[in-house]
């Protein structure tokens, strides 16, 4: 079986390509430079090179910040691209997996949200990755779009690795305790594609496990007390100071209630996510 990766160097792609070989996939991966996602006419051709079983979209533009300015290049990789892939794969009749974010949401639902509630971003990034999904649901009936929350592995720029960077300098932090969500590690992302794919190819028919599913590892906390678990695992002994996000401003608004609900992912696919603390723990200690 092969499975062709859009994306080389982000967390995702880089954990799919140690975990998928497990599972018995032969692994292509197509990124820069052979495929610029700003220039997207080569695509049909480099995918129909490969004849790959199912195409996994692990290529975003992820910078929250910057997108606020760069709002043509945001929806050029998180728009564009994915309906150009949902196009290849409706051609192919193979399967698409598109990772989404939590940030298709406003944060202002009380409970965790549940793949039906509506969508409402707050920034350009959640709205360039809300427009990929409409884009992949509109022109493609085989895909996964899998949303998930605060990404995080050993490699990359996220917030764990920003934590320990600060705290070999500083000994004490204020870091916003008021916005809660679930911490999810690339390598349970990972595994949890490998066995949805699974699936997906061994009854290619099944249309009904084919939607928006929700992935988050387990469990719920806040950033300020995010970074303490970080520290304390990383035996740095920083004081961490919880401030409202108002204390914090950012040209980007985030939501404050990024908690998802997983119940979807788990009765369809059989996925059981490893709580946050414990993909912490594991991650830390395979450094």
């Amino acid at each position: 079986m092969k499975a062709l990766i859009i994306g080389k160097t982000g967390q995702v792609a880089l954990s799919l390509q140690h975990v998928l070989p497990q599972y018995g996939f032969k692994v292509h991966l197509l990124g820069r430079p052979e495929l610029d996602l700003l220039n997207l006419e080569s695509l049909p051709e480099l995918v129909a090179k490969i004849t790959p079983n199912i195409i996994i979209n692990a290529a975003a533009y992820t910078a929250v910040e910057k997108a606020e300015d760069e709002q043509e290049l945001a929806f050029s990789i998180n728009s564009s691209a994915p309906e150009m892939l949902a196009k290849i794969c409706t051609q192919l009749n193979i399967p698409l997996i598109h990772y989404s974010t939590d940030y298709v949401f406003d944060g202002t639902k009380l409970e965790p949200y549940v793949e039906t509630d509506m969508v409402n971003p707050l920034n350009v990034y959640g709205a360039s990755k809300l427009n990929g999904e409409t884009n992949i649901v509109a022109h493609l009936q085989k895909h996964v779009i899998l949303r998930t929350s605060w990404v995080c592995s050993t490699n990359g720029m996220n917030f764990m690795n920003t934590m320990l960077k600060l705290g070999q300098t500083r000994n004490e932090l204020n870091v916003v305790e008021d916005q809660f969500g679930a911490p999810t590690f690339a390598h349970d992302i990972a595994q949890a594609t490998a066995k949805i794919t699974l699936q997906l190819l061994e009854f290619p028919e099944n249309m009904a496990k084919y939607g928006i599913y929700h992935l988050a590892n387990a469990g719920e906390t806040n950033w300020a007390q995010f970074a303490r678990s970080i520290f304390a695992n990383a035996n740095l002994n920083v004081k961490v100071t919880g401030i409202p996000a108002a204390q914090y401003p950012t040209r980007a608004k985030r939501p404050q209630n990024s908690r998802l609900n997983c119940e979807k992912s788990q009765q369809m696919f059989g996925i059981e996510m490893p709580t946050w603390q414990e993909a912490l723990k594991r991650d830390m200690n395979t450094q």
